[in-house]
């Protein structure tokens, strides 16, 4: 029983849910408030939770205050958390100082427990030290050549390894803890590693303690299965002892021999588990909130076994759990890593705590207006960032729409992503003869990512100066004078004599008299116009504003309307292109 209350521009305003708490203490009521400032950023959150009437109620403050490029200039928490079964007070004032002409924060203090942060970067732009002073907490960060985190040192004693393979993708984990000894009156450091865990893929994950397998409906992963020993019963086609022993083999020869023991024995487990006699597995149901983050956790009989819900930029704010279960996919659906608290996304880490990525954004050379370590454009309630460069439809009839201007053959190769990107791998394997078909994989290739949004009000954007605007999505229905183009002849009129402001396509940056909230390609199309006028709309924007910004370069002004005295498209190829995918979009919608 959830509602959503949004302003103009589409931005969350209010969340409430009136649903109680179930029977066995999980859940309960709760209203969360937002405000933003005039770039779409979370300036301010407030709200409530509550257990049961009169039993438990947590409230939560953030604050938030910005410099121009998005670095965060102040963080203010004040919330009673409920995790692990405990009450907890969280509080802080954290006041972000930056270097001139740098993105990097070199320290933080906190009003409120006096504490000092201060931070160390190499070259690239990667975290390496993270110290807080007064309170026996010093972190060290080390990279490998690619800038992906290969060791945390947690003050000297703890930490994790982890090992990638080529294309960049968390294979190994191993933990490890430092105990002191004396040899012949010597004393040494010993290292134990422990909890070594092995990525086979992203469907697969294998532990000393067993398998946990995932399952996906598109981009949401909506199963995990819990799986004791008995590996074999996984798929040894992609489990078996060659992909293992590859892997096995990298993380062996990474590891340094000369700081730390040998994996070989800690990751033998690998071998060993096809030799146990197989056991019952579990199955465990996610039930996602908007941003994909974990909120309900089921068993096979439909019992709620955990409850999970988050302050704005992903901390902790409440989590229930009837049993000894509890999801390692919190956060925007990612993992969150219990031995250093942070979020693992693929590129990067992200610290919820400091509301900051690690390294920088690989994709930040495209976008010098904005800091390469802000996350998800400083609007964590609205936008997730999933690790894609390519094509995201917002929604099903988003991705509708899009289909509607392919041809039939075609469709089934234009498929949603675990992360609700259109694959372009899928994409890439069928040769078409569609020019909409290949404009397509043009947009999905590219290293950018184009969204595809319904709306029905407004087409939120900002100006030059970075005002906040928003331009009417305005719509007329059919009248006598409506005027049809049942060929698909022009740029600006339709098949089915819809008149309005069909759509609007928004670049990043300031080039344009009207650009894109964030980092992204906004392609607007109306909601209040038809299935076909949806498509036709889409045949303009996407296809041509959108696919003419990609293959120039992501030049913006070479992907507008040049309009002469006389009311003229001087844009010869832009007119070329919307008119021709128009006219085969027209044709495969009559298929």
């Amino acid at each position: 029983d959830i509602a959503y209350r949004y302003d103009e521009a589409g931005n969350i305003l209010e969340i409430e849910n009136g649903a109680e708490a179930l029977s066995n203490g999980l859940g309960g009521t709760y209203r969360q408030e937002y405000a933003y400032d005039n770039l779409y950023r979370l300036s301010n959150a407030t709200g409530w939770w509550e257990n049961r009437a009169g039993h438990l109620t947590l409230r939560d403050t953030v604050d938030m205050r910005y410099r121009n490029n998005g670095r965060i200039a102040e963080k203010r928490v004040s919330a009673e958390t409920f995790t692990n079964s405990q009450l907890n007070w969280v509080r802080n004032e954290k006041r972000y100082h930056y270097p001139s002409s740098s993105n990097k924060v070199h320290d933080l203090d906190d009003a409120v427990s006096g504490a000092s942060h201060l931070f160390c970067w190499d070259d690239c732009g990667n975290m390496t030290r993270h110290d807080i002073q007064g309170q026996s907490h010093d972190r060290r960060l080390f990279w490998t050549e690619d800038n992906r985190l290969q060791f945390v040192r947690d003050n000297g004693g703890t930490g994790a390894y982890y090992q990638y393979d080529a294309g960049g993708d968390r294979t190994y984990k191993l933990l490890y803890h430092k105990t002191t000894g004396s040899l012949n009156g010597v004393q040494t450091d010993y290292y134990t590693l422990d909890d070594a865990t092995l990525y086979v893929s992203p469907y697969l994950v294998v532990t000393p303690q067993g398998y946990t397998k995932h399952y996906y409906a598109e981009s949401e992963r909506i199963t995990t299965q819990l799986g004791k020993y008995r590996f074999a019963v996984v798929d040894s086609c992609v489990a078996g002892s060659s992909s293992a022993a590859v892997k096995l083999q990298a993380a062996v020869t990474m590891f340094p021999s000369d700081s730390f023991p040998t994996p070989t024995a800690q990751l033998g487990y690998l071998h060993s588990l096809t030799n146990h006699p197989n056991t019952a597995s579990s199955l465990y149901f996610y039930h996602p909130d908007h941003l994909s983050s974990a909120s309900w956790i089921t068993n096979i009989y439909g019992r709620t076994i955990q409850h999970l819900y988050y302050l704005p930029w992903g901390e902790d704010f409440v989590d229930q759990r009837t049993g000894s279960f509890s999801s390692m996919y919190t956060f925007s659906a990612k993992e969150k890593d219990t031995e250093t608290g942070l979020s693992y996304f693929g590129s990067r880490y992200y610290s919820s705590d400091l509301s900051i990525w690690l390294s920088v954004d690989p994709m930040s050379g495209k976008y010098p207006s904005l800091s390469p370590y802000v996350y998800c454009a400083d609007n964590p309630v609205m936008l997730t960032d999933p690790n894609g460069d390519t094509v995201r439809p917002m929604g099903i009839e988003e991705y509708e729409l899009i289909l509607n201007t392919l041809p039939q053959n075609d469709r089934r190769y234009v498929q949603l992503d675990k992360n609700g990107f259109i694959d372009k791998d899928l994409m890439n394997s069928h040769q078409s003869e569609s020019s909409n078909y290949n404009g397509l994989c043009d947009l999905v290739n590219d290293d950018i990512i184009y969204e595809v949004i319904l709306e029905g009000t407004a087409f939120p954007c900002i100006d030059k100066n970075g005002n906040a605007i928003a331009q009417e999505a305005s719509y007329k229905e059919l009248w006598q004078y409506s005027m049809f183009d049942k060929e698909g002849n022009t740029t600006n009129k339709f098949t089915t004599g819809e008149e309005g402001n069909s759509g609007l396509t928004l670049f990043p940056g300031r080039e344009c008299p009207l650009n894109s909230t964030d980092n992204n390609v906004k392609i607007y199309i109306n909601k209040m116009f038809s299935i076909a006028g949806r498509a036709e709309s889409f045949s303009h924007e996407g296809f041509g504003h959108a696919l003419l910004y990609c293959l120039n370069g992501h030049n913006a002004y070479a992907a507008g309307h040049y309009y002469g005295t006389v009311g003229i498209d001087n844009n010869i190829q832009l007119v070329n292109m919307i008119i021709s995918a128009k006219k085969e979009t027209i044709k495969n919608m009559h298929q």
